[in-house]
């Protein structure tokens, strides 16, 4: 769901554009590869420093949005992420985010 500001609504919170692309990104990661990015790698996917992948995990993880632990790579869970039989489509397309 989107607002007329440009964010995106979810856990009684709201993601920006930013944020919504990189969930995007982490889910899309974790389904080509198995297992979540790193934040190098993560940084790499959406053109941007480790600082400011930093910043929008840290903001997202205030928002219930992901969990991780800090200084342990690729510990990445996304609460609320399920499969989505009735969805449709394919790879990311077949997830949906209960909020």
């Amino acid at each position: 769901m989107s607002s007329s500001n440009g964010n995106r609504t979810g856990y009684g919170d709201t993601l920006t554009e930013r944020q919504f692309q990189v969930l995007s990104a982490i889910i899309q990661y974790k389904l080509d590869h198995t297992q979540y990015p790193t934040l190098r790698e993560l940084g790499a996917l959406l053109g941007v420093t480790v600082g400011t992948v930093q910043y929008h995990l840290w903001s997202m993880k205030r928002k219930g949005v992901i969990n991780f632990e800090k200084f342990r790579p690729r510990s990445f869970s996304i609460p609320g992420l399920e499969k989505c039989n009735s969805c449709g489509g394919s790879g990311i397309n077949k997830y949906a985010l209960k909020f």
